[in-house]
């Protein structure tokens, strides 16, 4: 069907044509009237379907009509026009499409759609002009898969913020604190692009340096790309020093591949409720150049009466570097982790304390693992609260695993306790220390165990480790006359101690380890009970087990491997129940102990090699006592006996002992000797 009435004009309403029909031939009056062409519909009316143009007259552009064409679609829905609309790469359009507002201008050949709104449709192969905006809660994202349900970009684009959204520059110059302040305030994620970002985020009182105006929110994550995101504390805005984030109450929050430098702490938690904070995850940060790295809790001894607890926090993958005190302070946590971290320049500038790691005052049910650390004044430490009530549930620490870390190039300090790589201090309990790797170059003790609640709830266990250390391997410390819960020393290798395990508590078992000491492989300086010494392997240019205090009880010695230059055991100070069986000795010296009571020394293979005046063993002053089974393989040159007696000798039995210089015993009450040889062949 040929029409006659000019209907390329689209100010006005467009008539439905039927599909099929089109604008007639050229030699109709609408086309002559605007050039040697023809609009023609294709397929359908104008008013519904897709038109084109035929040709590329600029003539025919010349009235309130828009040009179409099969390429760079624009589609629009709303005026006139229902539809898929074309405008022809390289031709010029102008005027007026519809009545709601849509313009085509065409700029050299690209086509850009200028509109306050679109109503509905697709957009394809559009440019927007940077000045202009898309509403985008108008505009759908799908993501891909087959359970992807569709919402609007505006949505998915506000699922996380950028600082920068809220005008933060990061040029390391900039105070980018209000923006800082802001985005994380949105409570939703935050990312932090590559950059330096100067902040003083301050908190009332400003005098508490563990305060932040930065809380973070439940569920939020704040994150970069890596160490090349700094969040800088700004000391031009704020001198006062403070904290840059914190965490007060929520769940599952983390904060990871950032950079943090120059406040007094990176991250504190302060719980305003017990269990108010649930989820912590530290992960990829770099924490350097502070006063303490990363703080969760809050000592009792800063706030007796309002610590809360906190649960499940998690710290792995960071790096710790010239932090004055702490690097990661966990106070009053139950259930932690603290996994593969490094750690370098810890407490350089503390007087007391400076811990890599800091496991405090009710925190329990956690993990120190993997680690590396070195230049540092502690690697790290349990501890139950001193301050009242110290015997508190909340205030014990305990079920704590320190297991595969490496210790080393320590920085030894001036006091007697500041040299130690782990502590577990003031009644800390069921401990597991394995497994780690210390080379520590100190005067004070890769391990030091003090246990001074009688409240503590289970054993610790030693078990494992490498100890390479200039001074002591473990020292097990006891402050409190109460019972002491039950510490083992097990499958250690020490090497170049001066003291391997020195034993200053009860309730001890030291087995299975290797040590090479200079003074003692096992040390008691002070009198301890029920301590079992079996299974060790111990070379030592001076003693294998030394006791230099009275009182002692209740000690085994059993089936060890003594290699000594000196004496393999050696007391001058009394001792009750000591047992001594089935150990394979070489002695430079020999051994001596005095006012024995209830001595058991049975089924030894004792070989000395000192041609000098010293017997195998002396025994001086002693009472209900038994020398039997043993083999006294004594050098002949040596012109002693292989076993002396002296001194007051009150019911002693001597019985079935082989010796290669014979005994030589004192007189006293029911002393008996029986069944002894002394022809035994000496072999060196």
């Amino acid at each position: 069907m040929a029409l006659q009435t000019p209907l390329v004009l689209i100010s006005g309403a467009f008539s439905t044509l039927p599909p099929g029909d089109t604008i007639g031939p050229a030699t109709d009056p609408v086309a002559q009237a605007s050039g040697n062409a023809a609009l023609v519909l294709a397929g359908t009316a104008l008013a519904s379907g897709n038109a084109g143009i035929s040709t590329g007259l600029t003539a025919l552009a010349s009235g309130n009509a828009g040009l179409v064409s099969a390429s760079n679609k624009v589609p629009i829905s709303g005026g006139y026009m229902t539809g898929q609309l074309f405008a022809a790469s390289g031709v010029v359009v102008s005027g007026t499409l519809s009545r709601n507002g849509f313009n085509v201008v065409t700029v050299g050949d690209v086509e850009t759609v200028t509109s306050t709104m679109i109503a509905s449709g697709t957009i394809i192969d559009a440019d927007v002009n940077i000045s202009g905006a898309i509403n985008a809660t108008k505009l759908n994202f799908l993501q891909a898969g087959a359970s992807g349900v569709a919402r609007t970009v505006d949505s998915k684009l506000k699922d996380t913020v950028s600082v920068k959204d809220f005008g933060a520059v990061g040029d390391g110059v900039t105070d980018d604190t209000a923006a800082y302040l802001a985005a994380i305030a949105t409570g939703k994620n935050v990312y932090f692009p590559k950059g330096t970002y100067f902040v003083a985020p301050v908190a009332s009182p400003t005098i508490n340096a563990r305060l932040s105006g930065a809380v973070l929110s439940s569920g939020q994550t704040v994150f970069g790309d890596g160490a090349s995101s700094v969040i800088k504390w700004n000391t031009g805005v704020a001198a006062t020093v403070q904290t840059l984030m914190m965490i007060t109450s929520g769940l599952n929050i983390v904060v990871r591949d950032l950079r943090f430098t120059g406040a007094a702490l990176a991250v504190q938690i302060k719980a305003s409720a017990d269990g108010g904070v649930d989820g912590v995850t530290f992960e990829n940060l770099v924490i350097d150049d502070m006063g303490i790295g990363l703080g969760a809790g809050e000592q009792i001894a800063l706030n007796p009466s309002g610590s809360k607890f906190i649960k499940n926090v998690t710290v792995k993958n960071c790096t710790f570097d010239t932090i004055g005190v702490h690097g990661v302070l966990i106070t009053n946590i139950y259930g932690f982790i603290v996994d593969a971290c490094y750690f370098n320049n810890i407490g350089y500038y503390a007087t007391s304390g400076g811990f890599c790691v800091d496991m405090s005052q009710g925190s329990r049910h956690g993990t120190l693992t993997n680690c590396i650390a070195k230049n540092s004044r502690y690697f790290c430490k349990t501890e139950s609260s001193t301050v009242a009530p110290a015997t508190a549930a909340n205030c014990l620490s305990h079920h704590i695993s320190i297991v595969n870390n490496k210790v080393r190039e320590m920085v030894p300090q001036g006091a007697a306790e500041s040299e130690v790589a782990i502590l577990c201090n003031h009644g800390a309990s069921d401990i597991t220390i394995s497994q780690n790797h210390i080379e520590y170059p100190s005067t004070g003790s890769a391990i030091f165990i003090s246990d001074t609640n009688p409240s503590a709830l289970g054993p610790t266990n030693i078990t494992g480790n490498t100890l390479r250390t200039a001074k002591n391997g473990v020292t097990l410390f006891m402050a409190n006359a109460g019972i002491n819960s039950l510490v083992t020393v097990c499958g250690n290798q020490m090497d170049g101690v001066d003291l391997g395990v020195s034993i200053r508590h009860n309730n001890v078992n030291v087995v299975d380890n290797q040590i090479t000491a200079l003074t003692a492989g096992v040390y008691f300086p002070i009198a301890c009970s029920d301590v079992s010494i079996s299974g060790n392997q111990i070379q030592s240019t001076a003693y294998a087990v030394l006791f230099v205090a009275n009182g002692n009880s209740g000690i085994s010695i059993s089936t060890n491997k003594f290699d000594t230059t000196a004496s393999y055991i050696y007391s001058e100070y009394t001792i009750s129940r000591l047992t001594f069986t089935g150990n394979h000795v070489r002695s430079g010296t020999g051994a001596y102990l005095a006012g024995m009571s209830g001595l058991m020394f049975s089924g030894n293979y004792i070989t000395t090699t000192s041609i000098t005046s010293f017997p195998s063993i002396l025994l001086s002053a002693v009472n209900d006592s038994v020398i039997e089974s043993n083999v006294f393989n004594t050098n002949t040159s040596n012109p002693n006996s292989s076993l002396t007696l002296a001194g007051t000798l009150t019911n002693v039995d001597i019985e079935n002992n082989k010796t290669t210089r014979g005994l030589n015993i004192g007189s006293g009450t029911n002393v008996v000797s029986t069944n002894n040889a002394f022809t035994l062949a000496y072999v060196a």
